[in-house]
């Protein structure tokens, strides 16, 4: 039996399904991260997003409604990969000052795939001439855009830059300098470099040189 030939309009709802899956599984994991979040900054970010969410779930139900079909999700492997990665990293960086990092690239992963998928169903509305759609689908990407770039400050001017520093404090403490106030851990050689040595200094370096340390 041959299959009914389909059309844009059939993957436009195909695709209105996915991102309306995306946006009710994006709702439960929100709160998750923002309780999971370090900086408060983030925290505020993530609840802020997730009222946001609310309204763009809304917004897709309208959708459906302008084309009479059921507001009814359709599974998303993509958006579940991302979730799950989210998990991942609030489990094994739990306690861990690159924790809020790592919960940023996640929902960085989540923003660039709507973007993606809002950009998308905006052309294809307008191909199909749903001008209330358009509209409707322009004002979640642009929320969408605007909570990407809020995240890539944050990232950029705290998490990241704090996740540097104490990685990087955590490597000084773990590998002390040897300086030219412990002769005694120095060689001879080491000694005399430290020193600046020249050959017409030899004796008094080497009277110099702490016998304990040869």
């Amino acid at each position: 039996m041959t299959k009914p030939e389909k059309h844009l309009q059939d993957l436009f709802h195909e695709t209105l399904r996915d991102i309306y899956y995306a946006e009710k599984k994006i709702l439960t994991s929100l709160p998750k991260m923002a309780k999971a979040a370090q900086s408060p900054d983030l925290r505020a970010a993530f609840e802020k997003h997730e009222r946001e969410t609310e309204g763009q779930v809304e917004r897709l139900e309208q959708i459906f409604a302008l084309i009479e079909e059921p507001a009814k999700g359709k599974t998303c492997d993509a958006i579940n990969g991302i979730i799950d990665e989210s998990k991942e990293i609030m489990t094994e960086f739990k306690g861990s000052p690159a924790l809020d990092a790592g919960l940023l690239a996640s929902a960085q992963a989540v923003e660039h795939y709507e973007i993606a998928r809002y950009g998308t169903l905006k052309t294809w509305a307008d191909e199909l001439g749903l001008a209330q759609a358009v509209k409707l689908l322009d004002e979640t990407l642009q929320e969408e855009k605007k909570t990407d770039a809020a995240l890539s400050e944050l990232a950029k001017v705290a998490v990241n830059q704090e996740a540097i520093e104490v990685t990087a404090g955590c490597a000084l403490r773990a590998d002390p300098i040897t300086t030219i106030d412990s002769p005694s851990a120095m060689s001879r050689n080491d000694w005399q470099r430290s020193a600046k040595w020249e050959p017409s200094m030899s004796h008094s370096l080497v009277s110099d040189w702490p016998s304990h340390g040869v």
